[in-house]
């Protein structure tokens, strides 16, 4: 920890000297990145810890891949120092990766800003964001330094072998989710809680309206903590903390407690009330004050009172992709400038609906239709490929047929070749530029001894199906995986 410590205040002295001379992606991993790293417990140098330029399933690569005992355990995509990583796309690009290679973690960083996201969760990319820290001297004072440290320590090599990202996962994700329906049951309690409440008291004399609204009040304060001191006139309502400048939030700590139906109803109300147009941070801001702001404490640490905290990062976001969806339902206008939104005349929201569910499915339609029409040959799945993986692309391809010569078909899909007798596919191949990726009919678990390149997907995305994955890279390893092929094949 004392490492880190020392590499962190180095790196906060010179960042204004590294921001003069605008590192470009391979000097900020070699200058910042590379170091910080090491500092982790993840040497650059041992191949046994960390694997660059790690090959992906779909051909491309990422920067680093942090290895455990010879397993990939958390994959890191560096991007230049002045790369905000504020763009969906990169997100989405990097959880990806780690999705399609069933790494649980990754991290995307431009060695001062450092977001880690969680693969496995069943939501969209930016909001799988677990945590965010930031090296930058104007987000934290020195004193936040060994909470920062704390937190970094989380995806260092031993933090990585205590498993403890998977308790912040838990805090973060499985928490929240609990909180929100905890807040719904509170807010509203059902027939058979008030029931439970009022046994416990065993107080027949309180209607089951007073008991409710208690409720609420007990769960608005929070647990443990007394009540108000009582006074001649009522107490104010709750309200949100005084907003920030910059564009706010709507009122959940949980952005996905807001549906998006409800979020677009918002932005139409707070277009009509700006007069049908305006910025979006004018917007949200808007938002803001009629529906309230709330930060949770964790978003107020990592953001350090300035700049954007993930919270805020998920609801703009979401409210760009609700304003798109907006503009194709032919409610708010085509982009004129970055940043401003235009409400078209006489525009209802009672109409959205209707027209974009219209226009909705009939784009799904043309797309389904084109991918029907398309057709696919070898040359799309063979073509750049080098001749080593053509060759056992090759013998593959001549295995397969010899099982059973003449009833064996191939067809060529998007992203896999697939072999089949009659209606049974029996092997699916995806063609890297490192080997071959070979989708199996088989169970991991049903494998007496497993070779060390196959693994088990059933509960990770892939392209083919099946549940066993080969990563096949040489003759050797062909040779080994085709008595599973047959296996896969049956009798």
């Amino acid at each position: 920890m004392d490492e880190l410590l020392r590499t962190i205040d180095r790196v906060r002295s010179e960042l204004e000297t590294y921001r003069e001379h605008r590192l470009n992606e391979r000097r900020t991993r070699t200058i910042i990145i590379d170091p910080i790293l090491g500092s982790l417990g993840w040497s650059v140098r041992d191949l046994k810890q960390v694997d660059e330029e790690y090959p992906t399933v779909d051909g491309k690569s990422v920067d680093y891949a942090l290895l455990v005992n010879g397993a990939v355990a958390l994959l890191v995509e560096a991007k230049p120092l002045a790369d905000p990583l504020a763009d969906v796309k990169a997100i989405t690009q990097v959880v990806g990766y780690a999705t399609n290679d069933g790494v649980a973690y990754c991290i995307l960083t431009n060695g001062i800003k450092w977001q880690v996201y969680c693969s496995m969760e069943q939501c969209p990319a930016p909001d799988k964001l677990m945590f965010e820290v930031s090296l930058d001297p104007s987000a934290t004072t020195d004193s936040a330094l060994p909470q920062l440290a704390e937190r970094m320590w989380s995806f260092s090599r031993e933090g990585v072998l205590k498993r403890a990202l998977d308790g912040i996962r838990e805090r973060t994700f499985v928490d929240g989710r609990v909180r929100t329906a905890l807040d719904a049951l509170m807010r509203s309690a059902p027939r058979a809680f008030l029931n439970l409440v009022t046994k416990q008291m065993d107080d027949p004399s309180l209607s089951d309206q007073r008991v409710k609204d208690a409720i609420a009040r007990v769960w608005a304060r929070g647990p443990g903590e007394a009540p108000p001191t009582p006074r001649i006139a009522p107490p104010p309502p709750l309200v949100a903390a005084t907003p920030r400048p910059g564009p706010q939030p709507p009122p959940s700590t949980d952005a996905a407690a807001t549906s998006n139906a409800t979020l677009e109803t918002w932005i139409m109300d707070a277009l009509r009330a700006l007069g049908g147009a305006g910025e979006l941070s004018a917007l949200l801001r808007r938002i803001a004050a009629t529906h309230g702001s709330v930060m949770t404490p964790a978003d107020e640490a990592v953001r350090g009172g300035r700049g954007q905290s993930p919270t805020e990062k998920v609801w703009e976001y979401r409210a760009r992709w609700m304003i798109t969806n907006l503009r194709r339902a032919g409610l708010v206008k085509p982009v004129t400038r970055r940043g401003y939104v235009e409400l078209v005349a006489g525009a209802d929201a009672d109409d959205l609906k209707g027209r974009y569910r219209a226009k909705r499915a009939e784009a799904a339609t043309k797309a389904w239709q084109g991918m029907r029409l398309r057709a696919f040959d070898e040359s799309h799945h063979t073509q750049g490929k080098p001749d080593s993986v053509l060759a056992l692309y090759r013998r593959l391809d001549e295995a397969c047929h010899a099982f059973r010569p003449g009833e064996v078909e191939k067809q060529y899909l998007k992203q896999v070749i697939s072999y089949r007798v009659g209606k049974q596919v029996f092997c699916q191949v995806h063609l890297l530029k490192s080997g071959l990726k070979v989708w199996l009919k088989l169970r991991y678990a049903d494998l007496q001894t497993p070779p060390p390149f196959a693994r088990d997907v059933s509960t990770v995305g892939h392209w083919g199906s099946g549940d066993l994955e080969l990563a096949v890279a040489t003759p050797g390893e062909l040779e080994a995986a085709t008595p599973l092929i047959r296996l896969s094949l049956g009798p």
